[in-house]
């Protein structure tokens, strides 16, 4: 893997790492997960301009997951939908090939991992982890996350994953344009971002 391709993904998914570590720490809110993940599918839209490889918002999220593990507790379920949202973006994008550089298809892009994810999350928690909160209710739980969180992510991810993609072409100019610059803003960064979970 190339050290400009590892380093993407090492700054992205520290920064959906701190996003999802200050939700759960300040957003006391129903349906709190919704603005995460949004927000979340933005960084990896973003990430994805830079990045385009297969596997590399699986990747993110990954990170993304390791960074929340610092605040996570004994929550273990935030970390796994973390780690689906990532890769439920990754198989979106990926089976949509050069198409998911126009923007109609990348808000197509946003409701479909948004009801993927949601899909996968319910299902595995009901039926595969079973999980009390989810399995003592079963079918009934799992629709309706699917309905309400599904539906609500996927009307934020049709305005931000576009915006994401967007906002990943200025930092694609500046780090072809400024190399050394972006590494050493890329590392500092990243290094910031972590500092701030640990003491956060």
């Amino acid at each position: 893997m190339k050290k400009k391709t590892l380093l993407a993904i090492l700054v992205f998914g520290s920064l959906w790492g701190c996003i999802e570590v200050f939700a759960s720490m300040y957003l006391n809110i129903p349906h709190s997960s919704v603005i995460p993940t949004i927000l979340g599918l933005a960084v990896l839209a973003a990430a994805r301009f830079l990045v385009k490889t297969p596997g590399s918002s699986t990747a993110i999220g990954v990170v993304a997951l390791l960074f929340r593990l610092i605040t996570a507790g004994h929550y273990y379920c935030h970390l796994w939908a973390i780690f689906l949202i990532g890769a439920s973006f990754d198989i979106v994008v990926s089976l949509l090939g050069s198409r998911w550089q126009k923007t109609k298809w990348q808000g197509l892009a946003g409701i479909s991992s948004a009801y993927l994810t949601t899909t996968l999350f319910s299902v595995t928690m009901t039926y595969i982890i079973q999980y009390e909160y989810w399995a003592s209710v079963g079918l009934p739980k799992v629709l309706d996350y699917i309905a309400v969180n599904g539906s609500l992510i996927a009307v934020g991810a049709l305005l931000f994953v576009p915006l994401g993609y967007k906002l990943g072409k200025p930092l694609m100019t500046f780090s072809n344009a400024r190399p050394r610059p972006a590494f050493i803003g890329a590392v500092l960064l990243t290094l910031i971002l972590w500092g701030i979970g640990v003491v956060f």
